[in-house]
């Protein structure tokens, strides 16, 4: 009889640590399940947040693009307007005076210097010399 007494003790036990066992396996499973969902929404708003990335980078690109395109114009269009006032001065004798008198007042002739050389009245001389000290 003592030894059905330590077989019920025994399988009691047992049946104790079996059941705590269970227990411990659920709660390390709800445990993993928590850390799992954590882990996807952590996903997900990277993803997201990755998502935004992309498209800031699109937008940024786009608009470079843009601007590139732009700078080009621009480029171009100075270019013509160069080309355009250098056959200007080209076929007008008089604008070659002008811009040689202004390099001479930009290189700190006197005003008999310019009216001598570029053969300019005495006031326009005086002229390009003010406008090329309010330049500077």
């Amino acid at each position: 009889m003592m030894q059905w007494y330590v077989i019920c003790a025994v399988t009691l036990i047992l049946v104790l640590l079996f059941l705590w066992l269970w227990q411990q396996q659920k709660q390390l499973a709800e445990h993993l399940r928590q850390k799992i969902q954590t882990q996807d929404k952590n996903l997900l708003d990277l993803k997201a947040e990755l998502q935004l990335q992309h498209e800031a980078i699109h937008e940024l690109r786009t608009g470079s693009l843009g601007v590139g395109q732009k700078v080009q114009t621009l480029v171009r269009q100075l270019q013509e307007t160069q080309a355009k006032q250098d056959e200007m001065e080209e076929h007008d004798p008089d604008s070659k005076l002008y811009g040689h008198a202004a390099k001479l007042a930009q290189q700190g002739a006197s005003i008999e210097e310019i009216v001598e050389e570029c053969e300019l009245t005495r006031g326009e001389a005086e002229l390009l010399i003010q406008l090329h000290r309010q330049s500077n």
